[in-house]
């Protein structure tokens, strides 16, 4: 049963506006329980797959953590900033926010930050699916 181990210095380079300065460690990895909690860590819960020992190596589930913990720390630095700035202005001090917008408040939540509609980008083969019928359909006449 693999897991993906936080390699925290790792982490700062794919991310290099995320230094110690902007987010310590300790926050870092209280995050990184809350992703391994909300995407999956192991074989069993995870959808993606990991594997670093296979030729060649399957690292998507590492991927997808690092870039939820990415988008959960930066939605933490960010304070209370609803999404990206669309308008702003200086005399009197105006500004306004919009979300990307999408039919489903899932992907909007997502789409607040760069790494998080990384993640949601790259988890589209996991959402998308046809039907499944668990019986056959009867018709009387053939």
């Amino acid at each position: 049963m693999a897991s993906v181990e936080l390699d925290i210095e790792e982490f700062r380079a794919w991310f290099p506006g995320l230094t110690a300065d902007v987010i310590p460690d300790a926050l870092l990895e209280v995050f990184w329980e809350q992703v391994c909690e909300f995407v999956g860590n192991t074989d069993e819960k995870s959808f993606a797959p990991y594997d670093p020992d296979a030729t060649p190596p399957k690292n998507e589930r590492k991927a997808l953590l690092y870039y939820a913990l990415c988008h959960f720390a930066t939605l933490s630095v960010r304070g209370d900033q609803p999404g990206r700035i669309t308008n702003a202005s200086e005399g009197s001090v105006s500004t306004g926010f919009d979300l990307i917008q999408s039919t489903s408040q899932t992907a909007q939540w997502w789409n607040q930050t760069p790494c998080g509609s990384t993640y949601w980008t790259l988890t589209a083969k996991y959402r998308m699916g046809g039907r499944l019928y668990g019986q056959s359909n009867y018709h009387p006449w053939g």
